[in-house]
């Protein structure tokens, strides 16, 4: 380590002698006062010394792993953030009231062997605990369940996950994670989890607390026990390779357990192998007066009348009915419909309105969101969305959406997907380039004006060529953002990928004031050089100071999250004078430089610099270089300790939105940053101008012309203002409510809807599927 510092800082000073000397060697070429070629030889020095010393005087790279205790610590706090989570959800989802429903559970041996696992064929497992008393004695702690739909899995997949934690024996964390987001083509078993440990628990990304990769640690060490439900709702071919990933690329003593339908499961494991030292248990169907048991108990008014249901099921047991009660998904609908009373049981026994279980369940299906939502608008009648007509429109919507995109998975971040206005990359470049002209073209009109009635010329080609080389920067910027950060995902926040990508946008506008140049000027070609030169330097000083701080303008795959937090400030402070160090000698060389080479070059004969010039220019860098460097580390501070404990739509938007807005802020006055500097004490400008005249030249800056366009540059790099357009188009065309946050959670509160982290998911991929294939009439 201490010799690969000495090498940066040999590199740094070699650079520092190799730029002095070049400048001393161009001011004796180029002539003038000996003090002020003594003064731009050490501008010079002092530049590439202070671009260095960041990159020569870094610390050491912290710690690839965990230490025991951040080890510890990390285990424990994802152990309360798992027990709180699926607590709340399975309240919601009912299913311990009044008892959680009786599933027996049935182990088999076509994949696996009694002698590996501990769990012998045929062996029966009664609910959940019994299951998770089984895994916790099993010395390979890995089991499948399967099931058709409807079979119970994913609530199974729920109770098993909170009986492992109330469970001493198990010093694991279950971890329940749906499988429709996982990519087997793209991303092993092991990135996918550690992926959705970040997202769904933001609080595992506080490096100072656990560790730089305390996702990846938790389950390299096999400290997480994942809990993958809906394995089946992959296409065919994703779900062939992703149990593929599982038994190639996953470590076979990990601890594991999959829900998944029997069908699929069995299909893809012909073709790739079962999962390695896995038990298999299959469910065995619901005992009738099980069923009714629960529905008596769980509707007291209407005792009864079930009573009365019981009585024919067990005169006829060939009803359509029993069938359907024994699958835990029809005794969910039929509690749903028929609770407190409302109703009579008995109608479904009519064998002539079904006379079959399909029949009967599709009926359950599409009466079960207009009867939620009919209770719910009788019990509160303040409820916003409480229209079944209009809810069931909203959610078929949702659901056929969903259906067409092969997911179950609704993430708010994707909704950008929906609609040509906001996935489409060319439509959001054309849409930002034309908001900025027409920001942008009152000021120009007004500026070309003057010009034009200085120098003689027309002004109207100046301002068209000036606003059009501003709307196709924009664009530019984002294509090669996009581009730098493709090719290297991991250095798309990196300060070296700003300036090459800031600076290759700026060839847009180069090109068009070249072309206006040529036909309408008649500059002589040094000029025209030295033009062109200025006017990338101008651009790419305007714009750095933004995605210094704020970032490159990239859609993100996934919404942003940070949490301003003193904890742990002392290890985080050094980062924090790093950041500010580079990014601040970063903006102050590149600022320098432009305004050098905009308004010290002079071209009349040999070229000259004007090195009085660039010494009275230098403030401005330096106000400039410390502003920006200031912010790049509250920014870079903001988003360290990694959000919420955990994660949930609402609180994903309000930080991503809380996050964006204040990036917006600060981009509207940091592209304003470089102008301002110039207008400031003790800077020569701020000699002729008073403070009245800063005052409205700084303020027309900001509101007219380049702070709206900082604001969207800063927009550009977030999911939110993505989403905001998308559920505005769908909003107005009557496909999705006006707050349609509000509406999600209204759906999940009455059981519609499931939540998994930052995603909700329908209740049942059944209850999708009806929702998306049955026609909207109304």
């Amino acid at each position: 380590m201490r010799g690969g510092r000495r090498a940066r800082w040999a590199v740094t000073w070699l650079g520092v002698a190799v730029v002095a000397g070049a400048g001393v060697l161009a001011s004796v070429t180029l002539g003038g006062d000996a003090g002020e070629r003594v003064v731009a030889v050490l501008g010079l020095a002092v530049a590439v010394l202070a671009l260095g010393a960041p990159w020569a005087w870094r610390r050491p790279a912290a710690p690839v792993t965990a230490s025991a205790a951040q080890l510890d610590a990390a285990a424990e706090a994802l152990a309360h953030l798992v027990g709180e989570q699926w607590s709340r959800e399975a309240t919601l989802r009912r299913l311990f009231e009044p008892w959680p429903l009786p599933i027996v559970w049935t182990a088999r041996q076509d994949v696996g062997s009694a002698q590996v696992t501990g769990i012998a064929e045929g062996v029966r497992y009664e609910g959940a605990e019994a299951v998770a008393a089984a895994w916790a004695g099993s010395p390979t702690r890995r089991l499948v369940l399967l099931g058709e739909a409807g079979a119970g899995k994913s609530a199974c997949a729920l109770q098993l996950t909170l009986a492992l934690l109330d469970d001493e024996r198990v010093t694991q964390v279950p971890v329940l994670v749906s499988a429709t987001g996982f990519r087997p083509e793209s991303e092993t078993p092991a990135e996918w989890l550690a992926r959705r440990l970040r997202r769904d628990y933001p609080l595992l990304a506080d490096a100072e607390r656990f560790g730089p990769r305390a996702a990846e640690d938790l389950l390299a060490a096999h400290r997480v026990v994942p809990v993958i439900d809906g394995l089946d709702e992959l296409p065919a071919p994703r779900l062939e390779a992703a149990l593929r990933a599982l038994v190639v690329a996953g470590d076979p003593r990990a601890p594991l357990v999959v829900a998944c339908r029997t069908a699929e499961f069995t299909a893809a494991a012909a073709r790739c192998g079962g999962l390695p030292r896995a038990a298999v248990l299959v469910p065995s169907p619901v005992p009738v007066t099980d069923a009714i048991r629960l529905l008596t108990y769980a509707d007291p008014t209407g005792r009864d009348a079930w009573r009365r249901v019981a009585v024919r099921l067990r005169a006829d047991p060939a009803q359509p009915l029993a069938a359907v009660l024994a699958r835990p998904l029809g005794v969910t609908l039929v509690r749903s419909l028929y609770a407190h009373g409302r109703g009579d049981p008995a109608t479904l026994l009519d064998r002539d309105l079904f006379p079959d279980p399909a029949a009967l369940e599709e009926h359950l299906l599409d009466a079960f969101v207009p009867a939620l939502y009919e209770r719910a608008a009788a019990q509160a009648p303040r409820m916003r969305h409480r229209d079944p007509e209009r809810a069931e429109r909203y959610l078929r919507f949702l659901s056929g959406q969903l259906q067409q995109r092969g997911t179950t998975d609704f993430a708010w971040w994707h909704l950008r997907d929906w609609t040509r206005l906001t996935c489409s990359r060319l439509a959001v470049r054309a849409l930002a380039g034309a908001i900025t002209g027409l920001m942008i073209l009152p000021t120009v009109v007004r500026v070309s004006e003057q010009w034009a009635a200085i120098e003689g010329d027309d002004w109207r080609h100046i301002a068209a060529a000036k606003v059009l080389a501003a709307m196709l920067f924009l664009p530019a910027l984002l294509t090669t953002a996009d581009w730098f950060t493709r090719r290297r995902p991991s250095r798309s926040g990196a300060l070296r990928t700003m300036l090459p990508a800031v600076g290759v946008a700026s060839l847009a506008p180069m090109v068009v004031v070249l072309v206006e140049h040529l036909l309408f000027m008649g500059l002589s070609p040094l000029v025209m050089i030295l033009t062109e030169t200025g006017i990338v330097a101008y651009y790419v000083g305007l714009v750095l100071p933004v995605v210094v701080v704020v970032g490159l303008p990239v859609m993100p795959a996934e919404p942003r999250r940070g949490r301003f937090s003193f904890q742990g400030w002392r290890r985080r402070l050094g980062g924090a004078c790093r950041r500010a160090a580079s990014a601040g000698a970063l903006v102050a060389v590149v600022i320098q430089l432009g305004s050098m080479a905009v308004y010290c070059l002079r071209a009349r004969g040999p070229v000259q610099l004007s090195t009085s010039c660039a010494t009275s220019v230098a403030v401005a860098p330096l106000i400039a270089g410390t502003v920006a460097g200031l912010l790049a580390a509250a920014a870079w501070w903001y988003e360290r300790p990694g959000g919420p404990p955990v994660s949930s739509p609402c609180r994903s938007i309000r930080t991503d939105r809380t996050l964006r807005l204040g990036s917006a802020l600060a981009g509207s006055l940091l592209i304003n940053l470089d102008g301002a500097a110039t207008l400031l004490p003790p800077t020569p400008m701020a000699a002729h101008l008073d403070a009245q005249d800063i005052t409205r030249k700084l303020l027309t800056d900001w509101l007219t012309t380049f702070g709206p366009t900082g604001a969207l540059i800063a927009l550009a790099a977030t999911c939110w203002p993505y989403y905001s357009l998308a559920r505005l188009r769908f909003a107005l065309t009557g496909q999705l409510p006006w707050r349609l946050q509000a509406f999600l959670a209204d759906a999940h509160r009455l059981g519609v809807l499931r939540q998994a982290g930052a995603v909700y998911q329908f209740r049942h991929a059944t209850l999708q599927q009806r929702l998306a294939h049955v026609p909207d009439h109304r």
